[in-house]
């Protein structure tokens, strides 16, 4: 009787230790999503982006912009593991559940030499426009430049939002940007969107 119940003891703690609160189940599928865009794997980080997002920009689409923009020979591109910031809790608004992530990711960027005919001077000037892009884009908090190499370094916060439909897991996601919520708010609801 003592193994019977020692049995079950262990059972159950081995289930609890493996079952997951929904804020960790948010943060370990975002992990996921980030961890296949640092490996430049494009076609499994979109199956964590939200199902509505394709219908504005097909998903074929959105895989060919990524990899033409990180194998460019003529830029090197590297993303740093994310540090989360914050996690809200999650809401449920209209059937389905929303969170929001905060969180700090460092991307460095060089410009490489494309061809034998660019010269220093051709190379300094697009990272100087490279620079300049990035440094307007929402969220970049600084830019290090290293001229020499014709490289940079961008800290950015960002908020990404979740969706689930049950709450627990199968976290998709979507990026909240100003400059992307004519597309977003078409399928993100207005109370989240407020509080970007």
């Amino acid at each position: 009787m003592k193994k019977v119940i020692l049995s079950l003891l262990m059972m159950v703690a081995v289930t609890l230790s493996y079952a997951q609160s929904p804020k960790e189940n948010l943060k370990k599928d975002f992990n996921a999503y980030i961890g296949y865009s640092i490996k430049k794997d494009f076609k499994k980080s979109m199956e964590y982006i939200v199902d509505d997002f394709f219908e504005v920009v097909p998903k074929d689409q959105m895989i060919k912009q990524f990899e033409q923009v990180f194998n460019d020979p003529g830029l090197k591109i590297k993303l740093e593991s994310p540090k989360i910031l914050e996690i809200s809790n999650p809401e449920k608004i209209n059937q389905k559940h929303y969170a929001i992530i905060t969180y700090s990711n460092v991307l460095k960027m060089q410009v490489l030499r494309k061809s034998e005919s660019e010269t220093e001077e051709d190379l300094r000037q697009k990272a100087a426009l490279l620079r300049a892009s990035v440094s307007k884009q929402s969220g970049v908090q600084s830019v290090k430049f290293d001229e020499k190499n014709h490289a940079f370094e961008a800290t950015v916060i960002e908020k990404v939002c979740g969706v689930s439909a049950n709450g627990n897991n199968g976290w998709k996601f979507v990026k909240l940007d100003k400059d992307i919520t004519f597309i977003i708010e078409k399928f993100i609801p207005k109370a989240i969107l407020d509080k970007i």
